[in-house]
Formats: structure tokens, sequence, C-alpha cells
């Protein structure tokens, strides 16, 4: 199978839902480096460079999201004839901060989504592979859901990127309106650890495979999702990165989601 490499960020999808105090359910979509028998990446390094072995600390909890987005990296290759590809490594860089981009750069290669089966609520007995879902709790902001929701259900630990599209709709769950979000994240992790309260099973799962389900193919909400996704993985596509700033009436830090790429293209 030809596993092709996917241009600049679009590592991992997810979506969250929101709403006020309430948020019903929310969608992850996420890509892995996790291996299947179906698909195998293969690669050759061409190091330019040599590759340190050098201490490094976590990242601080005071880094921002914009701060994180920004740190996200891949490697540039080229397909061979073999059905792989070939990197070349143009600049130093330390052993660990090697594995972590390489990491990120097969789950492009490889293209596999996070994907769970519900042993509750409207899936329940359906077979239908989905993204995670959950809510966004009372002050929380959604950023930080969308991370806590995917660990919460599947056990992998991931980092958010951007917003990639949201949905309004009305008298949802407790009469309320609802605002859904679906957002990118970048995976840190691929072991799979399910929350036996809520999910019965989950797995990686090609991204062409799970759009390929009836349930999928019928509805109108998920192949726009699945549409979105395509053009981000193409780099066609531009979501909204959460920018830490402070509001002129309060002393409270807020997020404001911006397309941060087209502004820094306007300011230089």
């Amino acid at each position: 199978m030809m596993l092709r490499s996917l241009p600049k960020l679009s590592i991992i999808f997810s979506s969250i839902n929101n709403s006020r105090f309430l948020a019903n359910a929310s969608q992850c979509f996420i890509s892995s480096f996790s291996t299947t028998p179906a698909s195998t990446v293969k690669f050759r390094v061409t190091a330019r460079v040599p590759i340190r072995c050098m201490p490094t600390s976590p990242i601080s909890s005071q880094t921002t999201a914009e701060d994180q987005v920004q740190q996200v990296k891949l490697l540039t290759s080229t397909d061979d004839n073999y059905g792989g590809v070939i990197v070349e490594l143009d600049q130093l860089m330390d052993s660990t901060t090697f594995v972590s981009i390489l990491r990120a750069s097969i789950l492009h290669w490889k293209q596999l989504v996070l994907v769970v089966r519900e042993n509750s609520g409207l899936f329940q007995g359906t077979g239908v592979w989905k993204f995670p879902t959950g809510v966004v709790d009372q002050g929380e902001d959604i950023c930080v859901a969308a991370v806590r929701e995917v660990k919460e259900e599947t056990g992998v630990d991931s980092e958010f990127l951007e917003v990639l599209a949201f949905r309004q709709s009305h008298n949802s769950f407790f009469e309320k309106s609802d605002l859904f979000f679906l957002c990118m994240l970048r995976p840190l992790s691929s072991e799979i650890q399910v929350q036996r309260l809520e999910i019965e099973s989950a797995q990686w799962m090609p991204f062409v495979e799970y759009t390929a389900q009836p349930f999928i193919q019928k509805s109108d909400l998920l192949k726009y999702i699945n549409d979105i996704c395509l053009a981000k993985i193409n780099g066609r596509y531009s979501g909204y990165t959460p920018v830490s700033t402070l509001s002129n009436f309060t002393e409270q830090q807020f997020y404001l989601y911006l397309n941060a790429g087209a502004l820094k293209r306007f300011n230089s």
C-alpha cells in the first residue's frame, strides 16, 4: 500500500462540544503512528547534521496553546520507489526532539484516526465506529476539554492545535442551544486504554475506512466534517488557533480563536 506524507499541520483532528454550562456530544478525529497489518511505513533518513543526545525538560504548564502549535514540526520527505519515504535532516536537534518529530511525521504518513464504539447512548449496539465524544465542563476551555475527553475515553495523550469548524443547533439537550466544535489535536501517545464505563472498544483506523461506513455516508454533518478534514490534510484549509489574552473589564485570562497563519501573513 502506498502511504503518502501529509503536508504541514494536520496531525490530529478532534472535535468537542460546547454549551454554556451543559454540552452534548463532542467528536474527536485523531491520527496516530501505531502499526496495522494492512498498512506499514518504511523510511530512510539521510542526516546532514548530527543528532545529539541531551536532557530535556517537560513543557512548562505555563506554555500557551499558541506556543504549542508553533512547536509542531514535521520531517520533510519525498516518496521512494518502494512504498516508503526518504527523509533528509538539515538542522541540528537532540534525540528526544527527533523522536517526537518523527512520531508526528509517521502519523501523517499513515493517516489513521482514533475511533471508538460506545456501549451506551444512541450508538450502543450499532457497531458504528465514531470519534470520541464528551462534554465541556462549566468554566472549562474548549482546548482543554478536547484533550481531557480524548484522554478519559481512550487513554491517549494529545495536544490541542486548532478549531476547524463549529455547528450551532437549538432545542438540544435540556432544551438548550448547543455549539459543536470540530477540533484538531496532535497525539503525544498511541497506546489505547479504553474507559469501559462508556466505551466498548477503540482502535486506530485508516481514515478512508472510517469514512466508508454507511452511517457516516448518510450523515450530512459527518460528510462535511470529512471534507474539512481532507482539505486540512491537503493543506487547503486553515483552522483557528487559541491565543491567550486578557479582557479590558476583568483580569481573567481567556482564549481568542483566530486564523494565526493568515494573520501572520497579513502582518509580515
